[in-house]
């Protein structure tokens, strides 16, 4: 038994297909769908090793190379124990892939890029930064300061907690040095 389907009812199917893949395809958004929702960036300090925060989540140490997530706005904050820490901003341009969006008026595919962060591109996506060493007294520096009475009681209470919250003294050492200081 032959089973026969008006060509007009072929017809009506396949143009539905047809609109319905390419409105799919179009509401994906141009630069989505090229540039991706990340963008390669490399960073670097000197010295090596320095942590490194993207826009407020640690992403790795330096030297960096790999995808970070495309936004409008970048803050990349680079930092070493004993060493100043150093804040970068970068701001994105519109990613050049949107003009296809806008060249159609398609206003999905513009809020899918922007949504996805693919909108934006940065312009310049190196960071090199030279980082320079502070100087932060020991314990040890502190405690022949008070010895030597250059400094107080009160003072040297202060250094020693200062030094705990820096991470340069452990809990337990800091309160032994603030009982026998008393």
């Amino acid at each position: 038994m032959t089973v026969c389907i008006p060509m007009k009812t072929l017809e009506k199917s396949f143009h539905t297909a047809a609109v319905s893949l390419v409105a799919v395809f179009l509401a994906s958004g141009c630069a989505t769908l090229v540039s991706g929702s990340h963008q390669q960036f490399k960073i670097d300090s000197t010295p090596p090793g320095a942590k490194i925060s993207y826009n407020g989540k640690e992403i790795g140490t330096t030297p960096f190379e790999g995808p970070v997530p495309r936004t409008e706005n970048a803050e990349i904050v680079i930092s070493l124990d004993d060493y100043e820490t150093k804040t970068v901003n970068r701001h994105a341009n519109m990613n050049p892939m949107v003009a296809g969006n806008l060249v159609s008026f398609f206003v999905p595919g513009v809020i899918v890029d922007i949504s996805t962060g693919a909108f934006y591109k940065f312009k310049n996506p190196t960071v090199e930064v030279t980082l320079k060493k502070t100087h932060v007294p020991s314990l040890e520096f502190w405690r022949k300061m008070l010895e030597s009475g250059a400094i107080t009681k009160e003072m040297y209470r202060e250094k020693t907690m200062e030094l705990r919250q820096s991470g340069k003294i452990d809990e337990a050492t800091m309160r032994e040095e603030l009982l026998q200081t008393k």
